[in-house]
Formats: structure tokens, sequence, C-alpha cells
């Protein structure tokens, strides 16, 4: 089973969209006045930073795959690797509701109140991960049926142990 989710949240493409595009008035209308070139330069690194995290979000993607080997997810730009979780390696898994602002304080990659840490791009479900080396990773998931599905069938066997 494979589930992905990015960032797709209006209020937050509203908000870079506006920035690029104020960015880029601002940018347009200093060219026009002939300004400054320290000021020009000032004004391009800002607008490359702004462009930077636009770009950032609109290739974000949280990747989870669920099989019989484990769990492998990635958070994709900030993790290049995906990280593989063999089910002997995990204690028990489950699924959780949480307030990402309440919780985590936020969302992309964060530690929670009781020191877990969570990948979270939307929404208000979790995969919960409690390892055997007493870690815990909090996965962000969309599809509770699918996941719950996986979990019965492959953890069932890993668990009753």
């Amino acid at each position: 089973m494979k589930e992905s989710q990015g960032f797709t949240q209006g209020w937050i493409w509203t908000g870079l969209t506006s920035c690029v595009a104020l960015m880029g008035f601002v940018f347009y209308t200093a060219v026009n006045k002939n300004e400054d070139m320290l000021w020009m330069v000032y004004l391009a690194v800002i607008g490359l930073l702004i462009l930077l995290v636009f770009l950032v979000f609109l290739t974000a993607n949280l990747s989870l795959q669920i099989d019989e080997k484990g769990i492998v997810f990635q958070f994709f730009p900030f993790q290049l690797r995906p990280k593989q979780i063999d089910w002997d390696k995990i204690k028990m898994a489950s699924i959780i509701s949480f307030d990402p602002i309440y919780d985590f304080k936020g969302w992309g990659i964060r530690k929670g109140r009781n020191k877990e840490k969570a990948y979270i791009v939307k929404g208000n479900l979790g995969l919960k991960l409690d390892l055997k080396n007493n870690e815990c990773i909090i996965i962000g998931i969309q599809d509770k049926e699918k996941i719950k599905s996986c979990l019965d069938s492959y953890c069932r066997k890993e668990f009753s142990q």
C-alpha cells in the first residue's frame, strides 16, 4: 500500500503566490525607475529566496509505503533518502488523531511534547510507530481505512509473539 501527500492547503498557496507576485511587482517597479544597483541586488536576493521557498513547497511530498518488509517513508526534499523501518524493529503501530498546532507546533518534521518525531503535511491523522529502541515516530496519513487494513494484515503476525 502506498500513500503520498503534498501541501495542498489553499492558505499556503495564497500566501506564497502573493509573496511571489508582490516581489515581482517591486522588482519590476525598481527596474523601471532605474534604482541603485545595490538595491537591485538586494531585491534579487530576496526574490530568489522567496522563489526557493515556493519551489520547496511545490516539490514537498510525504510518501508512505507499507508492505511485508515493513514501513518506508520519505519527506522530500527534507529527507533525500527514504527511511525503512522493518517490522522486527517496531514494538507497536497504531493510528492516532492529533492537533498539528497544539501537539507539534505546526507542520513539517517536528518534535512533539512527548519527544516523538512527527512528519506532517496536512490533516490530523497519523501512523504512530513505537519502536523497540524507545523512539516514537508519527507519520501523517490521509486514508485511515487503508492504513488500518495494512496494519491488520502485516502487523498482527509480528506483534502477537
